[in-house]
């Protein structure tokens, strides 16, 4: 069961490659050096700045020093401005949140840098813990930032998504035993992506809510809770809005109608008509998908009917179907 997700946040939840660029070349330009080309940049971006910088111009390890110290001087005038969320974070995460899960940021970016921007962008409400490059753990593709995130919330790595813009972020998460979700409107196209194996890959960012379904679902671990959470999700998502209860009132006793052939021409004395489905699975799929519409237009807690019923009935009938010689 998903119960976490570890995010990067540099072309995973912001667009900061433009402004990440725009920063770096002038850094360049204000040290005299050869300014690098917004794709050496880019390709850069994920993991520790200095490191990211020497990379960049091919520097030493003074220079790549005095090249940090000048971006962070310039981060407020070129970087700051410029970042933008991309589509459907904010929406996403709200969501992610009301379904109980976890949010956390593991990013090379320092902690300075990001929490002026989640302030700014209005971000911050969403995130529980944050690690940076202050943590001073091995960076990415090393697995430490996840593992440090798994001590910390006391998770085992199944119960986490770790989900990123580079081949860093995947290999980082896989590392560390988590599944992964790799996006591909950031830093890193698709095809360096699949290289590091991601067991998902999305193209919007709102697929993420997908993406935790499927991965709860491979579990079979769907609690009653969590199919009528899923049951709203897609209603709003998919399906515009509910039918009114009346209308799924008629239309649940029509899937148990429908429920009710299939049993009596199964495991009664009638027989299928040619081209008639005879596996009663995906009616009772049905069935229990409308009770769930139902649940949630009436305010009704499934989970806590259900345990309120379970008392009742052994309260009532503890004796009476143990003293009953028909069922002997």
């Amino acid at each position: 069961m998903i119960k976490a997700i570890f995010f990067d946040f540099d072309g995973t939840l912001a667009d900061t490659a433009p402004a990440i660029v725009r920063t770096a070349q002038e850094s360049f330009r204000m040290m005299g050096l050869p300014v690098p080309s917004d794709e050496t940049v880019r390709q850069t971006i994920g993991i520790p700045l200095t490191q990211a910088l020497q990379k960049q111009g091919n520097l030493s390890d003074a220079e790549a020093v005095r090249a940090a110290e000048i971006y962070a001087d310039n981060f407020l005038t070129f970087e700051g401005p410029l970042v933008k969320v991309f589509p459907h974070v904010k929406e996403t995460l709200s969501e992610l949140r009301t379904m109980g899960l976890g949010m956390a940021i593991c990013t090379s970016r320092n902690k300075e840098s990001l929490e002026y921007i989640l302030e700014h962008r209005e971000l911050k409400e969403f995130f529980s813990l944050k690690l940076t490059n202050n943590d001073r753990l091995t960076p990415k593709p090393a697995p430490d930032m996840v593992l440090a995130l798994l001590e910390r919330t006391g998770l085992g790595a199944d119960e986490v998504l770790v989900v990123g813009d580079t081949t860093f972020d995947i290999e980082m998460g896989n590392r560390a035993g988590c599944r992964t979700v790799a996006v591909t409107y950031g830093n890193h196209s698709r095809e360096q992506l699949l290289t590091a194996s991601p067991d998902w890959v999305i193209d919007d960012f709102r697929e993420l809510l997908s993406v935790v379904n499927k991965a709860n679902s491979a579990t079979g671990e769907i609690t009653l809770a969590r199919a009528q959470q899923m049951v709203d999700e897609w209603i709003h998502t998919y399906g515009v809005r509910y039918f009114s209860e009346l209308t799924n009132m008629a239309v649940l006793t029509e899937e148990v109608g429908e429920l009710a052939r299939i049993m009596s021409r199964k495991y009664g004395d009638q027989s299928f008509k040619p081209g008639e489905p005879t596996d009663p699975s995906d009616e009772m799929a049905d069935v229990l998908w409308v009770l769930l519409c139902l649940a949630n237009q009436t305010g009704v807690n499934i989970t806590d009917a259900f345990v309120k019923n379970l008392e009742k009935k052994t309260s009532r009938d503890k004796n009476r179907h143990i003293n009953n010689p028909k069922l002997k």
